[in-house]
């Protein structure tokens, strides 16, 4: 999910849902600030979740890049307000659960991590990629985050410049600091606590005096005033449902009166026309546990809709 600035709108493109019973999508819907509203195309990326998805402000285009299906995906497609085109560009292998945000400091995409299979077995990313319009380029390796697929952005130290990898982070820009920041995910000792910034075309470890405890799959998204804001997520005591505000120096804790149930992997975005990140469905389970735990997911899906106001620092419903 991100904010279109060509159609004024957050865009919810495909997923994975209850009806039919765990399949994943290809409908694409806009939100009109009361309800969401379906957006016609008759060209769109086939049915897909866990795919990352940025607005690219340099070029007026939202991307999407791979996701998953009955196979890990590694296309590229291009939203310019009214069509999709997808890109001929090489780019990153396929995977789904990557990281991505949009980096305005240099205007370009960046994306990190991510997960797929191979011969039953888990193949784990820690690259990072960045794209600028026209093309995709890998970065060389820095310290980086021993975390990939469904991270946000941030971990501690590491001895190598190729760390250790995992699943689960999540990633946002912050104009106060010009930076992007990753936290969470699963790294070496299990669920991240840590938070890293991308800045000059490398990662950089933070170390703030307070962090959310560790967890995969939770939501950010930019929060107005230069902040950024992280809800839930999986930790060690299952379905997270805090929420935290990233200040380019720190987190702290918001306590929120009427907010979401625990979830994770809930897709959440800005809303620069309504002034409120706009968060939307979720599940019950870790979707990287898919495979392994025998879940049925469709009993888990969440298919609600919240607005967080950071003026006010409240959580709402929605219709």
């Amino acid at each position: 999910m991100a904010y279109d600035a060509a159609m004024g709108r957050v865009v919810l493109v495909g997923g994975f849902g209850s009806e039919p019973l765990d399949a994943s999508h290809a409908d694409m819907w806009s939100w009109a600030g009361a309800g969401w509203v379906p957006v016609a195309a008759t060209v769109r990326p086939p049915a897909r979740w866990e795919a990352a998805m940025a607005y690219d402000e340099a070029t007026g285009q939202l991307l999407l890049f791979g996701g998953l299906n009955s196979t890990a995906l590694g296309d590229t497609w291009l939203w310019d307000g009214r069509r999709w085109t997808r890109s001929s560009a090489p780019g990153p292998p396929a995977r789904y659960g990557a990281a991505m945000a949009y980096d305005a400091a240099s205007r370009e995409i960046v994306l990190y991590g991510g997960m797929a299979w191979t011969d039953h077995k888990p193949v784990m990313f820690t690259d990072t990629w960045t794209w600028d319009g026209n093309r995709w380029t890998e970065r060389p390796p820095t310290p980086a985050p021993s975390v990939s697929a469904g991270a946000s952005m941030p971990y501690r130290p590491q001895t190598t410049t190729v760390p250790s990898v995992t699943a689960g982070a999540s990633m946002s820009y912050v104009s106060r600091t010009r930076t992007v920041i990753l936290f969470g995910g699963t790294g070496p000792t299990g669920y991240s606590d840590r938070t890293w910034a991308w800045n000059d075309d490398r990662w950089t470890q933070l170390d703030p005096s307070r962090s959310p405890p560790g967890r995969v799959e939770s939501s950010m998204a930019r929060a107005g005033s230069g902040s950024v804001v992280l809800f839930g997520g999986y930790g060690r005591q299952g379905k997270l449902a805090d929420t935290w505000i990233w200040d380019g120096t720190t987190w702290t804790q918001l306590a929120v009166s009427h907010g979401p149930p625990g979830r994770g992997d809930a897709a959440m975005a800005f809303d620069p026309a309504n002034d409120d990140a706009l968060l939307f469905g979720g599940s019950g389970h870790p979707w990287s546990t898919i495979g392994s735990t025998g879940v049925e997911l469709g009993s888990s899906i969440y298919d609600d809709t919240w607005t967080f106001t950071p003026t006010t620092k409240t959580a709402s419903a929605s219709s």
